[in-house]
């Protein structure tokens, strides 16, 4: 067991940070302990909550920083699906790389599958071609595609590899499996991110575990790409090593103040070094054998 999370305290600190309610997502729960898997390096929670719901994520969506609708992993994944007739994306949100993929990549048939209705509506609006289906469902029409994709999903899931077992049985031989995942050895180690927890994050990752998912699954890792430091990651990034700094070194406390800390922020964003420091997320490209 690596860490324990009191309930009562995660609630306090959504409706501080956020104004969100999260009583009834994390119900009859009085604490969650991280855990990590000794083989993968995987990190998850126990007991597992249930997953956010649909009106959890409703009421994070009125933040126009969580659904962006542009995305370092986004451009990484339309050069990577270039070529492919057929392409899944996996848990689409609005459709914000759909739309992207769909005028970029003309000549394939690109559609996407989500689990929360008033998304599907958001992107049905906009004429993407968005369903509200399991993937079973989808494999028990036969259907198959040349790449599935999937973009800061598998965190929010309790069971992943039964996602991933069904994103893969809609795959071709040969087919593509692309990933996008945030790398829990960035900067993310040193934050207390409620985001990065029950009820939003049920799953940690980093790119041990990704390519542990080789001795899992029929998969061939291709790459793995580290995002660079996005401009609005700055701050976050800066007050992430700073809180590790004056914890280790108290005596830089006064140093690493928060105006101090701002103003770092400011000059790294607009500097070249930005994009040679790691960012968030993690993004792999696997083949299905």
């Amino acid at each position: 067991m690596l860490e324990v999370f009191c309930v009562r305290d995660l609630i306090a600190r959504w409706k501080a940070t956020f104004g969100i309610d999260i009583s009834e997502e994390v119900a009859g729960l009085r604490e969650i302990a991280l855990h990590r898997c000794e083989a993968s390096h995987l990190d998850f929670f126990v007991p597992a909550s249930p997953e956010g719901s649909a009106r959890l994520y409703d009421q994070l969506g009125q933040f126009d920083w969580f659904y962006m609708p542009e995305k370092w992993e986004f451009d990484q994944g339309i050069m990577d699906l270039r070529g492919c007739d057929s392409i899944l994306e996996v848990g689409c949100g609005p459709g914000f790389f759909l739309q992207k993929a769909t005028e970029q990549l003309k000549a394939s048939i690109i559609r996407g599958t989500e689990t929360n209705p008033t998304l599907v509506e958001r992107a049905v609006a906009r004429d993407l071609k968005v369903e509200q289906v399991c993937l079973e469902a989808l494999a028990a029409r036969g259907e198959v595609f040349d790449a599935v994709c999937s973009f800061q999903v598998l965190e929010h899931v309790s069971q992943p590899r039964h996602l991933l077992e069904s994103m893969i049985s809609l795959l071709r031989s040969g087919g593509k499996l692309v990933i996008c995942v945030p790398n829990k050895r960035s900067f993310l180690k040193y934050q207390c991110n409620l985001l990065d927890m029950p009820p939003h994050h049920m799953t940690r990752w980093s790119s041990f575990t990704l390519r542990y998912l080789e001795k899992l699954l029929p998969l061939r890792l291709v790459r793995i790409h580290f995002e660079p430091l996005a401009p609005y990651h700055t701050h976050g990034y800066v007050t992430a090593y700073a809180d590790y700094l004056r914890a280790k070194v108290p005596v830089l406390g006064g140093f690493l103040s928060e105006p101090r800390i701002y103003t770092f922020a400011r000059m790294l964003e607009n500097s070249r070094l930005r994009r040679r420091l790691r960012g968030q997320s993690l993004y792999a490209v696997f083949e299905r054998i």
